[in-house]
């Protein structure tokens, strides 16, 4: 497994863990990012990844993509 982070900006991934803390963990769930989700990978920069889940345009860290495992 890789994590977001480290996916290819437009591809489509399934997400298969969190790991982190509970507050990341709680976090991931609030905006949809749990196991089996389906994400796509808009783009990456050096501070993080813009995502779409459900149809919401996210900005998440490098911090919290690095622990969510595709």
């Amino acid at each position: 497994m890789i994590t977001l982070w480290s996916a290819p900006a437009g591809t489509e991934q399934t997400i298969q863990e969190v790991n982190g803390d509970e507050k990341t963990k709680a976090f991931a769930r609030s905006i949809g990012l749990i196991p089996g989700a389906k994400v796509r990978i808009i783009s990456a920069y050096e501070g993080g990844v813009v995502i779409i889940s459900e149809d919401m345009r996210t900005a998440l860290s490098r911090q919290i993509a690095e622990q969510i495992r595709i």
